[in-house]
C-alpha cells in the first residue's frame, strides 16, 4: 500500500490542481508522492500485524518481475509495444509534459483527437516519471508499466495468502505470479505487444480494489474500505472501464451482508464509493460524449483456452468452485463473475454501436487473468489440505514441497518464453531511440508537414508523424493510410516534386535508395535527408537549421 499510494494519489492531486487552474509541475508533485509514501507507510505499520512470509513472497515476486521486465527493454527502456494506441497515448503525454496542464482548449481536439477527452491518470504518471528521472515520457513509459505490473503481482500474492486454507503452506501463494506466465499475452501483452498504456496502469488500482475487498470481507476493517475508495478513484482517472467489476462485486458484497445493520451497510457503501463518485462526477461534467468509447472498435486478442494456458484454465475452474464454497473466497468469485458480466454488457454495447468487434469487451480478458490465477492457487491449497488430512505432513516438509512446486511451475511456464521470446512481443517495437532523436531534431528545425517517413514499419511512421513531429490528427495527410506505408513512401521519395525532407531508418531502406540520400543530420541508424530535386512543399527550414553535411 505504501508503494501504491504515490501512483494512486499523485495523479489525483495533479487532476485536482488542474481543476483549480494550477500547473502540476514535477517538483511539488515529487514532494507529494514522497509524503504519500511516508504517511501511508506510517499509518499502516501502526495498524498492520507483521507478516514475514507475506513480506518475503511479495518482495521476491515484485522485485524479480520488475528486474526481468526492465531487462526485456534494456538498455534503451523504450516501449516494446506497437499499434496506434501507443502513439495516441504518447501524444497526450507530450502535451502534459510540455504544459503541465490538461487539455482545456476545444481546438486541441483537431490535434489530439479523442485523447483530448481521455482520462489522464496514466499519462500524468508517465509524464511526471519522465521528469523525475531526467528523461521524458517516452523513455519513462516502459518503466512505469513494468513497475505497475510488478506491484500487481505483489497484491496477487496478498490475495492468494488469504485464499489458502489454514493447513496449506503459505509459500503456495508464490504460485499466483508464476501462473500468470502461463498466459504471457494477457499478462504482459498489453504493453509488450500493444500500446495499451491506460489499461495497463489502471489494472494496478483495479487489482488493489479487489485486494481491499478481499481484506474487508475477511476483517471488516474500515481501512480496507478506505483503500478501496482511493484505489477506485485512481482507477477511474486512469481508465474507467476497469472500475466496473470491482465496484459491482463490492456493491453486492457489502449490501448483501444481512448480519450487519442497514445503517452500517449504507455507511460502508459511502466510504467505499464516495471518492470514486466524486472523481467520476468531476470528470464527466461536459464530457458525456466520451461514453461513446464503450462501443468503439479496435484490435485486441480473443479469449481462448490456448491464450490463457490449459493448466491455468483447469486449475482456475476448479478453484472457482472451491472459492465459491468458502467464505474467504466469495469476494474473489464475485470479482471474477463481475468481469464476465461487464464483458457481456460491453459486447451488447458494441453490437448496438455496429463496431466490427467488441473491443472493450475483449479487453476484459486481461483483467480476468488475475482472479483466475488466485482461484488456481485456491485449488492448489485445497488439494494440499486434502493431502494433509490423508497423510500428515510436517510444516518443514510442507514448505519444502511448496517451494518445489512453485519452482517446477516456474520452470515449466518460463521455458516457452525463453525458447520463443516472440510470445512476449510478436511484432517489432514501433519506436527506436535513433529515430526519436532524429524526429526531435526535425521538429525543432523543419516544417512538420513537409517530412516523409522512410522507415520499415507503418506504425513507426504513424508514431513519428503524430507523436514526435506533432502533426494534427484531423488533417487530410494524417487520415491517409498511404502516408505511413513504407512502400508508398519510397515511391513518393523517388518521384519528382515530393516532400523536401525525410526521416530515415537507414537499415530499413534498400541500398540503392540509401545511396541517393543527401543527409542533413545523422543519429546512429537514423538520419534526416533532404530531397535533391524540386519539392512540393513551399515551406523552408528554420533559420537556425545547420547546413547539409
Amino acid at each position: 500500500m505504501s508503494l501504491l499510494a504515490p501512483a494512486a494519489l499523485t495523479p489525483l492531486a495533479a487532476y485536482a490542481a488542474d481543476l483549480a487552474g494550477v500547473a502540476f509541475t514535477p517538483l511539488p508533485m515529487a514532494a507529494l508522492a514522497a509524503m504519500a509514501f511516508l504517511f501511508c507507510g506510517a499509518l499502516l505499520f501502526r495498524r498492520a500485524k507483521p507478516d514475514g512470509v507475506g513480506l518475503m513472497l511479495g518482495a521476491a515476486a515484485g522485485a524479480l518481475l520488475l528486474a526481468w521486465l526492465l531487462w526485456l527493454s534494456a538498455p534503451s527502456l523504450l516501449p516494446l509495444g506497437t499499434g496506434p494506441d501507443l502513439t495516441h497515448h504518447l501524444m497526450l503525454v507530450r502535451h502534459i509534459e510540455t504544459h503541465w496542464r490538461l487539455v482545456h482548449d476545444p481546438a486541441l481536439e483537431q490535434s489530439l483527437g479523442e485523447m483530448a477527452h481521455y482520462t489522464p491518470g496514466s499519462h500524468i504518471l508517465v509524464a511526471l516519471a519522465g521528469a523525475w528521472s531526467g528523461t521524458d515520457g517516452l523513455r519513462a513509459m516502459h518503466g512505469v508499466q513494468a513497475w505497475t505490473v510488478a506491484l500487481k503481482a505483489v497484491f496477487l500474492v496478498a490475495v492468494c495468502l488469504r485464499l489458502l486454507p489454514p493447513r496449506a503452506p503459505r509459500l503456495l501463494a508464490a504460485l499466483g505470479p508464476v501462473l500468470l506466465l502461463e498466459s504471457p499475452r494477457y499478462f504482459l501483452g498489453g504493453f509488450t505487444e500493444f500500446g495499451f498504456l491506460a489499461q495497463v496502469v489502471a489494472e494496478l488500482p483495479a487489482v488493489a480494489m479487489w485486494w481491499a475487498l478481499v481484506a474487508w470481507a475477511d476483517s471488516r476493517a474500515d481501512l480496507a474500505l478506505g483503500v478501496f475508495g482511493a484505489a477506485g478513484a485512481a482507477a477511474f482517472l486512469a481508465w474507467p472501464v476497469y472500475v466496473g467489476p470491482p465496484a459491482l462485486a463490492a456493491g453486492v458484497l457489502i449490501a448483501s451482508r444481512g448480519r450487519r445493520p442497514f445503517a452500517r451497510r449504507v455507511r460502508d457503501l459511502a466510504v467505499a464509493f464516495a471518492p470514486l463518485a466524486l472523481v467520476a462526477a468531476a470528470f464527466a461534467i461536459g464530457r458525456l460524449g466520451w461514453l461513446r468509447l464503450a462501443g468503439t472498435g479496435g484490435l485486441a486478442p480473443w479469449p481462448s483456452i490456448a491464450a490463457y494456458g490449459r493448466p491455468l484454465v483447469v486449475l482456475s475452474a476448479a478453484g472457482l468452485l472451491v472459492a465459491a464454497a468458502r467464505e474467504r473466497g466469495r469476494a474473489t468469485v464475485g470479482f471474477a463473475l463481475a468481469v464476465l458480466i461487464q464483458a457481456a454488457a460491453l459486447c451488447l454495447v458494441a453490437r448496438r454501436a455496429g463496431a466490427p468487434q467488441p473491443y472493450m469487451a475483449l479487453k476484459m480478458g486481461y483483467l480476468l487473468l488475475w482472479p483466475m490465477a488466485a482461484c488456481a492457487v485456491a485449488a492448489a491449497g485445497e488439494a494440499w489440505a486434502w493431502l494433509d488430512r490423508t497423510v500428515r505432513v510436517s510444516r518443514a516438509w510442507g514448505n519444502a514441497a511448496a517451494v518445489l512446486v512453485a519452482a517446477s511451475a516456474l520452470a515449466l511456464a518460463a521455458r516457452p518464453l525463453l525458447a520463443r521470446p516472440r510470445l512476449l512481443h510478436p511484432r517489432p517495437p514501433a519506436v527506436s531511440l535513433p529515430l526519436y532523436e532524429a524526429g526531435r531534431w526535425a521538429r525543432a528545425r523543419l516544417p512538420a508537414s513537409c517530412v516523409e517517413y522512410l522507415v520499415g514499419d507503418d506504425e513507426t511512421a504513424y508514431w513519428l508523424h503524430l507523436a514526435v513531429l506533432g502533426n494534427p490528427r484531423a488533417s487530410a495527410r494524417s487520415a491517409d493510410n498511404s502516408t505511413y506505408e513504407p512502400a508508398d513512401a519510397i515511391v513518393r521519395w523517388l518521384t519528382p516534386n515530393g516532400l523536401p525532407y525525410a526521416l530515415v531508418d537507414l537499415p530499413a531502406l534498400p541500398r540503392d535508395v540509401r545511396s541517393e540520400l543527401d543527409v542533413m543530420q545523422s543519429f546512429g541508424t537514423a538520419a534526416i535527408a533532404r530531397r535533391r530535386g524540386p519539392s512540393a512543399c513551399a515551406a523552408a527550414p528554420r533559420a537556425d537549421s545547420p547546413p547539409i553535411r
